[in-house]
């Protein structure tokens, strides 16, 4: 049975405050004030809000609209230890407004709390909960149609993780975790999905630059709300299907590794399969293939960082990774961040990413209305960042993104767009 998201959202809350109120039970008076509150402000430029094709597509006609918004909220945060314990969790609420397209008006918020415990010497473990809601990414979804409409996402996560060994030689370790997303808009409800994954495994510590390991994992998820037929431009949309389960398995190894003192790699690969429920015609999309990622972390200076990743996995992985949905089979892709903190108050960061998205129909009424295709997203960002005081912050952040659509096949699945955004924030912080 798949947990009840209303339930979650109502009780997750609740637990942070308990939370909170235990840990402040516990602290010490002398401890420096673990609390901080603030406030935020920003504006931002978008080029095409809804990131739509430029010209005629699909047989209609789209014409990327442009608007400015405003976002005004507030934060607040603790980090305290007590004992072998460490509790940390941060909130913000913010309301965004746009100058034109009021209808995309929302509220926005974000919650994340973990508890970092140790029972005793060998035995320690992370709970950690996370809620979020947000104006979703449009680029999301294989639609053959672009969605112009407010659509907000919501995402749940939970995890509790245990490990068996610590600093020993040989250790062993479980993971539960819980992921959901949903969405407002009608068109996307589709893509509303529920994950639950339980992993067991041992890591191997030959020494203190070298950790090894090897885990099995199994994933149980379900699409709530699948349509029965395909989405057509003027027409009301399908009536809904039952829902839509599917399964994975990982087996996976894993390593990190301490090359250098300025060099790391924490690399993961996994051999996986996914199926769907055999009374779906989905199970056409059922496969197996290799999975990973590498993270090579290098600091050639105390002020510079570079930070390369290379990830193969599966949409539904990579979106719940970066908190967007992303319905595609596989997703392959590179990217390169980097951060250099030019002065004690003022910090820049940059990055590019390429991504090559394999689509197939996730809710194909037939074997003959199964669609495969291919698409390629390009991104670059660069930041600035200025700490004007101790309690001050300021930042400009500007971005491009591309979308291309590699061949006419694919257009059932997919569309071409670009966009640019920029826009800066000032934040002010009490503690």
């Amino acid at each position: 049975m798949q947990p009840d998201s209303r339930a979650f959202r109502r009780v997750a809350p609740c637990w942070l405050v308990t939370a909170i109120a235990l840990s402040t039970g516990v602290a010490r008076a002398d401890d420096p004030n673990p609390y901080y509150i603030g406030g935020t402000v920003g504006i931002t430029h978008d080029s095409n809000i809804s990131r739509v094709p430029n010209g005629t597509f699909g047989g209609q006609t789209f014409a990327p609209v442009s608007d400015t918004y405003y976002s005004a909220g507030l934060i607040a945060g603790i980090d305290q230890p007590f004992g072998r314990q460490h509790f940390t969790a941060s909130g913000n609420v913010k309301y965004n407004r746009f100058s034109h397209e009021t209808s995309f008006d929302n509220t926005s918020y974000g919650l994340d709390a973990e508890l970092d415990w140790q029972a005793i010497d060998r035995l320690s473990g992370v709970l950690s909960a996370a809620l979020s809601q947000n104006l979703a990414s449009y680029a999301a979804g294989t639609l053959a149609q672009p969605v112009t409409k407010k659509n907000v996402e919501r995402s749940t996560q939970f995890s509790a993780s245990a490990e068996y060994g610590l600093r020993a030689l040989l250790s062993t370790e479980g993971l539960y975790r819980h992921q959901q997303l949903s969405y407002s808009a009608d068109v996307y409800q589709q893509y509303d999905i529920s994950q639950d994954s339980l992993r067991l495994g041992l890591k191997y510590r030959p020494s203190g630059l070298l950790t090894l390991g090897a885990y099995i994992q199994g994933t149980s998820g379900r699409y709530p709300h699948p349509l029965s037929g395909p989405i057509l431009p003027g027409l009301p949309l399908p009536p809904a299907a039952p829902p839509l389960d599917y399964h994975r398995t990982d087996f996976t190894l894993t390593g990190y590794w301490i090359a250098t003192g300025q060099s790391t790699l924490d690399a993961r690969i996994s051999a996986t399969r996914q199926s769907y429920d055999e009374t779906s015609a989905s199970s056409l999309g059922d496969f197996t293939s290799a999975t990973g990622q590498l993270v090579w972390t290098y600091k050639p200076t105390g002020k510079l960082t570079f930070t390369t990743t290379l990830l193969r996995d599966t949409g539904i992985q990579a979106g719940f990774a970066s908190q967007q949905g992303d319905t595609s089979r596989l997703t392959n892709s590179v990217a390169l961040a980097a951060t250099y903190a030019a002065t004690g108050k003022i910090s820049l960061n940059g990055g590019l990413r390429y991504a090559h998205r394999s689509l197939k129909d996730p809710f194909p009424t037939t074997a003959t209305t199964v669609n495969d295709g291919t698409d390629n997203i390009q991104s670059q960002y660069l930041g600035l960042t200025y700490n004007a005081a101790r309690s001050v912050q300021i930042a400009c952040t500007a971005s491009h993104d591309a979308r291309t659509v590699s061949d006419k096949l694919s257009i059932a699945l997919s569309y071409p767009y670009t966009a640019t955004t920029f826009g800066c924030s000032a934040q002010l912080t009490l503690q």
